[in-house]
C-alpha cells in the first residue's frame, strides 16, 4: 500500500508538473496570438494607406496626362497662330507671294 501511495504521489507530482507546463504554453500561445492579430491589424491597415496611396498616385498620373494633352494643344496652337501671323507679315512685305514661307 505505501508502494502505491508513494508511487501515486510521484505520478500526481509529474501530472501537476505537466500542468503547470501546459499553462505556460497556453499562456505563450494566448500572447503570440494577441501579439499577430496586432501585427496583422497593422499591416491590414498599412494595405488600406497603400491602396488609397496607390488611388492617388493614379489620379495625379491622370491630371498630368491630362496637363500634358493641354500644354501640347495650347503649344500647337500657339505655334499655328505665329504661323498665321508670319503669313499675314509676309503678305504686308510681299503682297503677291502666295507662297507659304518654309520654316528653317
Amino acid at each position: 500500500m505505501h508502494t502505491i501511495l508513494k508511487y501515486s504521489s510521484e505520478v500526481i507530482g509529474e501530472l501537476q508538473q505537466m500542468n503547470g507546463q501546459l499553462q505556460a504554453t497556453s499562456h505563450f500561445l494566448a500572447e503570440m496570438a494577441s501579439h499577430m492579430s496586432k501585427a496583422a491589424a497593422q499591416v491590414r491597415d498599412r494595405s488600406d494607406e497603400s491602396k488609397e496611396m496607390m488611388q492617388k498616385l493614379r489620379k495625379l498620373n491622370v491630371e498630368t496626362s491630362l496637363l500634358k494633352v493641354n500644354a501640347l494643344e495650347n503649344l500647337e496652337n500657339q505655334v499655328i497662330a505665329d504661323e498665321d501671323k508670319n503669313l499675314r507679315i509676309n503678305k504686308n512685305i510681299c503682297p503677291g507671294c502666295t507662297k507659304k514661307p518654309t520654316v528653317q
